[in-house]
C-alpha cells in the first residue's frame, strides 16, 4: 500500500504546472531604418503557463552578413555592471519585451536580416527553455 501512495504522489508531482515560455512569432522582429542606417531587435515573450519565470536571460546570436554591418559582433547578452547577465521575470499569463539597436557600419539588404538573428532564452542554471530564429523583418 504504501509503494501505491509513493508511486501515485510522484505521478501527482510529474504532472504539475510547468514553464511555457514562448515566442510571439507577430511581434518578434527586426525592424530596419534604411534612411538612419539603423537596426533594432524586438522580442516579444510569453509566458502561457501558471508559474511565474523567474531569473531568465537572453542571448542574441547574430550571422553573417549581419554580424559584419553592426561592427562584427558575433552575440550579445544584456548584462549588469559585474558582467552578469541581467535577468528578467515573466509572471505566468503575461508577457515581457526585449529591445535593442545598433547602428549600421555596412550596408546590408533587407532580404540578408530573414533569419539573421537567433535568440535564446536561458534559466537560472543555463539551461535554454526557449529558442527562436527571427522571422519578420520589417522597414521604416
Amino acid at each position: 500500500m504504501l509503494i501505491v501512495f509513493v508511486l501515485s504522489f510522484l505521478l501527482l508531482i510529474g504532472c504539475g504546472p510547468e514553464l511555457s515560455i514562448d515566442f510571439d512569432q507577430e511581434q518578434t522582429r527586426i525592424i530596419y531604418d534604411e534612411s538612419l542606417d539603423l537596426i533594432s531587435f524586438y522580442v516579444r515573450l510569453e509566458n502561457n503557463g501558471q508559474l511565474p519565470a523567474n531569473d531568465l536571460y537572453a542571448r542574441f546570436i547574430i550571422d553573417q552578413p549581419l554580424q559584419e554591418a553592426i561592427g562584427g559582433i558575433p552575440e550579445f547578452i544584456f548584462t549588469n555592471s559585474a558582467g552578469e547577465p541581467n535577468l528578467f521575470q515573466i509572471s505566468g499569463g503575461s508577457s515581457y519585451f526585449i529591445a535593442e539597436a545598433f547602428y549600421l557600419e555596412a550596408e546590408i539588404k533587407e532580404q540578408d536580416l530573414i533569419n539573421s538573428v537567433l535568440v535564446e532564452i536561458y534559466d537560472q542554471k543555463d539551461q535554454i527553455v526557449a529558442s527562436h530564429t527571427i522571422e519578420h523583418v520589417t522597414s521604416e
